[in-house]
């Protein structure tokens, strides 16, 4: 930001730079990650996500018209990038990458019962059947399987 000089280069920045920025370091990720891990709950954890970042922002927002108006708007945009970029990376440390069964645990918080054989491959098939008792569809960029049959009758 400290090399805006125009309209337009606040708009490729602001824009481009900063929107895509935030869409890829953070908000991609912890929404993968609700996804991955919730499947039942998965509209209270989005409502919780949503509300936390709604908390943070209230709370930020007195503290950014502070530095904005003892330093300059160029200088505060610098030092939330400068924060935003280490707090997505510190954030990165904490998510799982990988689905819950690759950590023998099943969506929801739902835990295997004792007995049960917890290793990879029964895990992600326990985790499959879980997801079909919810009646999950899994969306990729082709057509569910569900949505191309009537299309096959025509």
């Amino acid at each position: 930001m400290q090399t805006v000089s125009s309209a337009l280069s606040y708009y490729l920045i602001w824009g481009v730079l900063i929107g895509c920025g935030v869409s890829l370091s953070s908000s991609l990720a912890v929404d993968t990650v609700v996804t991955n891990w919730f499947i039942r709950k998965r509209g209270p954890a989005f409502s919780i996500r949503w509300g936390i970042i709604s908390i943070i922002a209230v709370a930020c927002l007195p503290r950014l018209s502070w530095m904005v108006h003892s330093l300059s708007w160029k200088t505060t945009c610098t030092i939330w990038g400068i924060f935003t970029l280490a707090s997505s990376v510190v954030l990165l440390f904490f998510i799982k990458q990988q689905r819950p069964e690759f950590y023998k645990l099943l969506p929801d918080g739902t835990k295997p019962q004792n007995g049960e054989d917890t290793g990879r491959e029964a895990m992600v098939a326990r985790g499959k059947k879980y997801a079909e008792g919810a009646q999950e569809i899994e969306y990729t960029l082709s057509l569910p399987t569900a949505l191309k049959k009537p299309f096959l009758n025509l």
